[in-house]
């Protein structure tokens, strides 16, 4: 990423804070908006919204095939590690670049609980329409368990 700036403002101590504002950097930008605790022996929690803006999610990936994209994501929960994430998401996938064909309007509403993912994703884009519904059990991360549902159009 080589040199970033951050505009914007930090409030709070430490282990419990607010953070808004815009951070970029030669591969793009991420505005950021969300609350964040952290307490002693216990489980992170937060609260927020995330964007990327024109963001070379490729470059920070390492894969040639990805590109430029602007994502943003509500997310409320705790927990970092898969064993303790408890996390609700509501995200959208403005465009983003795979194999030279740019996508858009990818949305995705869900949770992370106990090592299971439940959502959807639903879109309507000219070269890709179809509509997610699925559950994907995580508890054995080796063998994971999928329940899909899809509806595709195109």
């Amino acid at each position: 990423m080589g040199t970033f700036s951050f505009a914007g403002y930090y409030q709070g101590r430490i282990n419990d804070f607010n953070l808004k504002g815009q951070m970029q950097s030669a591969i793009g930008g991420i505005y950021a908006d969300f609350n964040m605790k952290l307490p002693d022996n216990q489980v992170a929690s937060y609260k927020g919204e995330i964007q990327t803006i024109d963001f070379d999610l490729g470059h920070l990936m390492a894969q040639e095939n990805i590109g430029i994209c602007n994502i943003k994501a509500n997310l409320e929960g705790e927990g970092f590690s898969l064993a303790d994430l408890k996390t609700k998401f509501d995200a959208s996938i403005l465009d983003i670049r795979l194999n030279n064909y740019t996508y858009r309007n990818i949305n995705t509403i869900g949770s992370i609980d106990q090592k299971i993912i439940n959502g959807t994703i639903h879109t309507n884009e000219n070269a890709l329409n179809f509509n997610l519904v699925g559950k994907v059990d995580l508890k054995n991360i080796e063998l994971p368990a999928f329940q899909l549902a899809a509806s595709i159009k195109r």
